[in-house]
């Protein structure tokens, strides 16, 4: 398989979700906002179909970083970039966990294994309200993929398929 999903029409599955964020990353570095636009816009080339599997693959990591563990881990780390911010809202929590998705499959995986190995990464800060960690934003690549390739809201088919499931 050729390494730039971007540009290829292929199946969403595990593999090619964890390139869509190295791609993203090698073409627009630190820069967020790129690596945002880049992934909805490759996102944008797959089927609706494949933007819900991206989704639900999305959901799955989200849902496996939520462990009392990643929330301490999480907790110290912010303490570094904002101590005058320390801990986590819920909202916070899941931000830092869409964060830890956007840092790519080797990052996210490692903390999966031992949530303390994030303490020794070395971060820059960015502009975005954690200091160091934290967007929200992620939460919605396929959403504003979907909409953009059918017009409509990927949560309200998302529910009719699950519900078809059933």
């Amino acid at each position: 398989m050729d390494n730039n999903v971007s540009n290829n029409t292929t199946e969403m599955n595990d593999e090619v979700f964890w390139l869509l964020f190295n791609e993203a990353e090698t073409h627009c570095g630190d820069d967020y906002d790129k690596r945002k636009n880049f992934i909805i816009e490759s996102l944008s080339r797959f089927s609706s179909a494949d933007i819900i599997k991206f989704q639900k693959i999305y959901q799955a990591y989200h849902e496996k970083a939520y462990t009392n563990k990643m929330r301490d881990a999480a907790t110290k780390l912010s303490e570094r970039g904002t101590p005058d911010n320390v801990g986590f809202s819920m909202d916070g929590f899941d931000y830092f966990r869409c964060w830890l998705i956007g840092q790519g499959k080797e990052v996210y995986m490692a903390a999966i294994e031992n949530p303390y190995s994030i303490l020794s990464m070395d971060l820059k800060p960015h502009k975005y309200k954690c200091g160091y960690i934290g967007f929200d934003w992620e939460v919605y690549f396929a959403y504003y993929a979907y909409e953009k390739v059918t017009g409509r809201c990927i949560y309200d088919d998302m529910e009719t398929a699950d519900d078809e499931q059933l």
